[in-house]
């Protein structure tokens, strides 16, 4: 009886040694990936190849447009994937980054067009979705964008998109903290640091 109560507290402490290593691993891969790929936003913002079909909608969603999607009027945002090119960029947001980047860093277009072309895009990976935080920021920075976009794109979402999981991940904390103290209190910023925006909502899709 004693050998097999030794023998359980053996296994249980290989069982936690395991479960450290596996999250260990995690975490680091995650920052290493993320590191290693953080070039690609510039080279996705430098292609001169674009996707017609999505370029023909966002012309749709301007203000002044015959029949644009209006982000101030909208009841809920999936209305947003009621069009066959956004079903498209939720399916594969990557093939559109850099025709979204372009819209973000671009005056041409306004504040509906622009939503209308980030909110698929947070159906990116964390490392790519890295890639809109920082065109994002550096839009910001040059006036190009205003607070609401601002927040749409640096903020955990509860409902939607990839980078409620990854509060935590330093690359994401960078660019967070940015201009997050021109949006939200202290408070409300070591909220979203701590992982509180994820703990509300632990299901989300």
């Amino acid at each position: 009886m004693i050998i097999k109560n030794k023998l359980m507290i053996i296994i249980k402490i290989i069982s936690l040694c395991l479960l450290l290593c596996f999250s260990l691993t995690t975490f680091w891969y995650y920052i290493y990936r993320v590191k290693v790929d953080v070039d690609f936003c510039r080279q996705q913002l430098a292609k001169t190849d674009i996707n017609k079909d999505f370029f023909d909608f966002i012309d749709q969603q301007a203000i002044n447009a015959t029949n644009p999607l209006l982000w101030e009027t909208i009841e809920h945002r999936d209305e947003i994937f009621q069009f066959s090119i956004t079903q498209k960029m939720r399916k594969d947001p990557v093939t559109y980054l850099g025709d979204v980047l372009k819209v973000i860093s671009s005056s041409k277009y306004d504040e509906n067009q622009k939503m209308s072309a980030i909110f698929p895009m947070k159906y990116l990976s964390v490392k790519h979705y890295l890639c809109v935080m920082d065109t994002t920021n550096k839009a910001y920075e040059q006036g190009i964008i205003n607070k609401r976009l601002l927040q749409e794109v640096i903020s955990p979402d509860p409902y939607y998109g990839i980078i409620s999981y990854f509060w935590w991940l330093p690359d994401w904390q960078e660019r967070f903290k940015k201009h997050a103290d021109q949006l939200y209190s202290q408070e409300y910023i070591q909220f979203i640091l701590t992982g509180g925006q994820f703990e509300l909502f632990p299901l989300k899709s």
